[in-house]
């Protein structure tokens, strides 16, 4: 590893320790994470946590009998990612996932149209994973709906925190907290 990348682990895990109670991000190796789902609960077994494996629409069957099958209950999540996807399809792949027994759903968004669909229009997402420069109208409008702004280490999407932080304050807004873990070595108190 090279001496800035082991830096940034090293501020990760103490930006980490100091700060997270919980951790509901995390991917195992159902989507693109590399570790199994039976050996984060064992990590976790004493911390509340989430496993959020991503599910798309043309996956969706086989990525929630994968998440069924492998993660305990009172665990069980699923991400979404909008990119590309048609906004109108997202809520309805959100509803599917939880009639199925997917207990949390996160989406994450990768531009204006998707940010306003997640603030306005989408019934059963729990949680805007990472939502970066969210405005004050998409944040009165997620306030409403109930949907929680997630607070992350992910050294990628961080620099937001404050900013997120400020606008659930200000508007009641519930936080997640999550690390968006993919690798071991982002895991909560190594």
């Amino acid at each position: 590893m090279k001496l800035f990348e082991r830096i940034l682990v090293t501020l990760y895990r103490l930006f980490v320790r100091y700060n997270f109670q919980e951790d509901y991000h995390i991917h195992s190796i159902l989507s693109d994470g590399e570790l199994w789902p039976d050996e984060i609960a064992e990590h976790y077994k004493d911390f509340p946590y989430m496993i959020t494996d991503h599910v798309n629409w043309n996956k969706r069957t086989k990525m929630v009998k994968r998440i069924l099958s492998s993660v305990p209950k009172g665990h069980r999540g699923a991400e979404i990612h909008t990119s590309g996807a048609d906004p109108s399809r997202l809520d309805k792949l959100a509803l599917y996932l939880k009639e199925r027994g997917i207990e949390r759903v996160l989406v994450h968004s990768f531009n204006k149209e998707t940010d306003d669909w997640i603030a306005h229009e989408s019934k059963h997402i729990d949680v805007w994973a990472h939502p970066g420069e969210i405005t004050e109208i998409q944040a009165i409008a997620c306030s409403r709906k109930f949907i929680k702004l997630e607070i992350t280490a992910n050294p990628k999407h961080s620099r937001w925190n404050r900013h997120i932080k400020r606008l659930a304050e200000r508007y009641g807004i519930g936080l997640s907290y999550g690390t968006d873990t993919h690798i071991s070595s982002q895991l909560l108190h190594q």
